[in-house]
């Protein structure tokens, strides 16, 4: 209970926040600080021994101010006026009543005068020690006309004392006011370079994070590869005799008509022969060396060139395709063949993501430090969270009859490219695979194809 009670008086929509919204000083305080000055001079002319018609004009001029005040905070209550536009002529009214206070309760000896004081400090405090001391100006000027004429020496000096305070009061909180508006100054100042210190080594950290994960991805691939041909060369041989031992141990299987079951496990072993088969070509394309011809590249015309092939394919499956391809893209120097191949393997990914169909965008842009982008996003199933971190390693795959080497040979040309790739996925959303390419960039050949 008590803690709703704070949290509803705490929200924006409270009674008192727009006495508090804005800048400058506190308005609640000011508030409060106004009706306890009421409070005191009530009682005041009540305590006091004024005649019977003083007593009653100081109680109208109390009234007055008191209508006045009502109506300034509910004005700015019903967000009418703001104090910061009006704090001049609230300040001419406020000396006007302390000048009539003083006026009709004994002139230069009337104890009202602390109300300049009040208004002088309260000034200079808030608003710095050149408004003070107009304050303290002003006040001097009504106060010696408040109290005219002057009765006697022992008059002029006691008002004189009075004054030379009340200039001492502006000065003394005025220059408080400028040294404290200075120390937060230089505070902000600090906490805006601690601010950006912040972010500057926050986006180093992350750098160098991204960094280390592309690097310990291409250790991993060059470890790899080192090991992918012997491998795939002692693979090769011996699933080729299976391959084709299967395949007439099936025709004759069926010639002498055996059971249907000796046929079925016969099929199986073939369907898996040809998927290590499969696997073992993956490994020669991942491990082969080849010096790649770089060339001055228009990424758009690329891209036009792949999704013509794989347009008309896309269509049949019910996948709706959407081109978003950024006119006077600078150009990038890469191998076609091999970047090709990268879009193409982005392609294969987002058509089997979506087996009912979907949305497929290819989109290239501008990013910032002089490289290109180019983006492939589908409606399709999404790569849960735990299989995001290792969706470029070799052999990790998410599909069913995937190799897992698609994505980490396209990892491997775009490093050879001195970019990179990313994925942000969604489960039940999609995916978007995001390809960053250097403009121009120089890239040595001889590097690792796929």
């Amino acid at each position: 209970m008590i803690q709703s009670f704070l949290s509803a008086i705490t929200e924006k929509s409270t009674w008192w926040h727009p006495l508090t919204k804005g800048e400058g000083p506190p308005y609640v305080v000011l508030a409060s600080l106004r009706a306890l000055v009421i409070v005191g001079v009530f009682c005041w002319l009540l305590a006091a021994p004024f005649a019977p018609a003083e007593r009653r004009l100081l109680f109208f001029l109390l009234l007055a101010f008191v209508g006045y005040s009502i109506l300034l905070y509910f004005l700015a209550w019903k967000e009418a006026v703001t104090f910061k536009h009006l704090n001049v002529w609230v300040l001419v009214t406020d000396l006007t009543f302390a000048t009539l206070f003083v006026r009709f309760t004994g002139g230069v000896g009337s104890d009202f005068y602390l109300a300049f004081y009040l208004l002088a400090a309260l000034q200079a405090f808030y608003h710095g020690l050149g408004r003070g001391l107009a304050v303290a100006l002003s006040a001097s000027i009504l106060y010696l006309f408040s109290s005219w004429p002057i009765p006697s020496w022992e008059a002029w000096v006691s008002g004189a004392l009075r004054v030379a305070f009340l200039w001492l009061v502006a000065v003394s909180v005025g220059l408080l006011s400028e040294r404290e508006q200075r120390i937060m100054q230089e505070l902000k100042g600090l906490n805006r370079e601690l601010q950006e210190k912040k972010e500057s080594l926050e986006q180093a950290y992350q750098e160098l994070e991204q960094a280390q994960q592309h690097l310990v991805q291409s250790e991993k691939l060059a470890a790899l590869g080192t090991l992918s041909a012997g491998l795939a060369h002692e693979i090769n041989n011996p699933i080729g005799i299976i391959s084709s031992r299967v395949e007439v141990m099936l025709l004759e299987a069926k010639e002498r008509e055996l059971l249907k079951e000796v046929q079925e496990d016969l099929k199986v072993i073939g369907k898996h022969a040809a998927r290590v088969a499969r696997i073992a070509h993956g490994l020669l394309s991942f491990a082969k060396q080849t010096a790649w011809e770089f060339k001055s590249l228009d990424l758009n015309q690329l891209v036009e060139e792949v999704l013509l092939l794989a347009e008309k394919q896309l269509s049949k499956e019910g996948i709706t395709l959407e081109k978003r391809l950024m006119p006077g893209l600078a150009k990038v120097l890469g191998s076609p063949n091999h970047l090709e191949q990268v879009l193409l393997n982005l392609l294969i990914n987002a058509r089997e993501a979506m087996p009912q169909g979907g949305k497929l965008l290819v989109e290239t842009r501008k990013a910032r430090d002089g490289h290109v982008q180019l983006l492939v996003a589908d409606t399709g199933v999404g790569i849960p969270e735990e299989a995001r971190p290792r969706l470029f390693d070799p052999f990790f795959t998410t599909k069913e009859r995937g190799t897992g080497l698609g994505l980490s040979i396209s990892y491997g040309i775009i490093q050879g490219h001195g970019g990179a790739i990313e994925v942000e996925s969604e489960v039940g959303k999609g995916s978007t695979f995001l390809v960053t390419l250097p403009a121009k960039a120089r890239v040595s050949g001889g590097k690792r194809d796929g």
